[in-house]
């Protein structure tokens, strides 16, 4: 079947399939459990829960099939996608276990339209996207493992300590049990834990960034407690560690992977803006441009609750007086002016109380040009409200870190 074909049949198909793309996903998934429940280990089965798993699969097959013809266009999500795969230890036979549930579905929501050629035109470009992720998936493995105490799959670490960094928020410091040398990572990226949580019959993976500079002789997480909210459960993973884990124990670590991370521009400033317990990456970043003498102006902003929700506090305040081009911002949700008044004579600057705004930006920005390097994460809301501010300022470089299933931050 040419190129040509293909793209025409699938387009003319599509339309159908996204109507109701909640449903396709998920008898999607419905279908791939029910033929390979083991797969359960690997999805995050708290994000097939709420549904966020469902739409950003649907949005990655719909993007690269109708960009058939365009492939070397989306590098980027590739890489992105690929870096995710990477991390919970996807292998080729995967894609056609996930490929026959997905045609399986496809034919039963086309019902009559589903004819031979549209559905050999669907097994072509399934076929041609899982080629270009397996191959970057293979490359990247092969990176892991090329690297001096490299690895691939699972490995046991060791934690070494367990620090409070404030209320709800704690780093885990975890050392390599067989004595290897930590692989080098770029800061932004994160590893992968494989934990299996007492009383659940699946393994859960879940990622987090590594909080520290690359070289160090541990790697970090910063974990936050994630409580229930009013149409999400407790973070499983997260109480596990907080409740569970102690210095001494085993956790299963996945090498460091991802797409975020800090490109140095020697002589461009840096912007950092984090949202709660967002600031891990960028703390990677902060830590990483010191510790290497980057001498360009660097601002960091932390948006937080209040000063008792504010990981790293401490440690910004020492980085701040250390560092001649380093500025650091605070702005709390809603705190009550005498504790505002108390944070005055302390490093980082306060901006005040309530969401970012242009003000506070001007504040943060004064003397830094639009072609600055931005980064941000924290809470979806918040990258979001972040982006449209700084695309209204005309700054293009803009890069986000979304925790969790990928979803669209424009």
């Amino acid at each position: 079947m040419e190129q040509a074909e293909i793209i025409a049949l699938t387009h003319q198909t599509a339309a159908a399939l996204v109507a109701d793309g909640d449903a396709l996903t998920r008898d999607f998934y419905a279908h791939l459990f029910a033929h390979n429940p083991e797969l359960k280990h690997t999805f995050n089965m708290a994000n097939q829960a709420t549904g966020t798993q469902a739409r950003a699969l649907l949005d990655a097959i719909l993007l690269f099939v109708t960009k058939f013809d365009q492939l070397e266009t989306l590098g980027p999500q590739a890489r992105m996608i690929a870096a995710k795969h990477i991390s919970l230890d996807i292998q080729p036979e995967h894609y056609a276990l996930v490929g026959a549930s997905l045609l399986a579905t496809i034919r039963e929501k086309l019902g009559e339209a589903a004819t031979p050629a549209v559905m050999r035109a669907w097994e072509l470009a399934y076929t041609r996207i899982a080629e270009v992720l397996t191959g970057l998936e293979a490359a990247g493995y092969q990176g892991h493992r090329s690297q001096p105490g490299g690895w691939n799959a699972f490995k046991s670490f060791t934690v070494e300590r367990v620090v409070a960094e404030c209320v709800g928020i704690q780093s885990y410091y975890l050392v390599p049990q067989d004595g290897q040398p930590l692989p080098a990572y770029q800061p932004g990226q994160f590893i992968s834990l494989a934990v299996q949580v007492p009383g659940h019959a699946y393994r859960q993976i879940r990622q987090y960034s590594l909080s520290d500079a690359p070289g160090r002789p541990y790697y970090r997480i910063t974990v936050k407690r994630q409580a229930a909210g009013a149409e999400s459960p407790a973070g499983l993973v997260s109480n596990y560690l907080h409740d569970a884990v102690q210095a001494g124990d085993t956790l299963l670590v996945h090498a460091p992977a991802g797409e975020f991370y800090l490109t140095p521009r020697l002589r461009t400033p840096l912007v950092l803006l984090a949202g709660g317990v967002g600031i891990t990456p960028l703390m990677a970043m902060l830590e990483h441009a010191l510790a290497a003498g980057d001498d360009r102006e660097i601002m960091l902003l932390q948006a937080v609750r209040d000063p008792d929700q504010q990981p790293f506090k401490q440690r910004l305040r020492t980085l701040t007086r250390r560092h001649a081009t380093l500025r650091t911002f605070a702005l709390y949700q809603a705190v009550p002016e005498e504790v505002l008044a108390g944070e005055e004579d302390e490093e980082p600057t306060l901006l005040g109380n309530g969401l970012l705004t242009d003000e506070h930006l001007d504040a943060l920005l004064l003397n830094v040009p639009q072609h600055a390097d931005f980064y941000c994460c924290g809470p979806l809301g918040f990258m979001r409200h972040v982006n449209a501010l700084l695309r209204s300022r005309g700054c293009d470089n803009r890069q986000f870190e979304v925790f969790g299933p990928a979803q669209a931050i424009e």
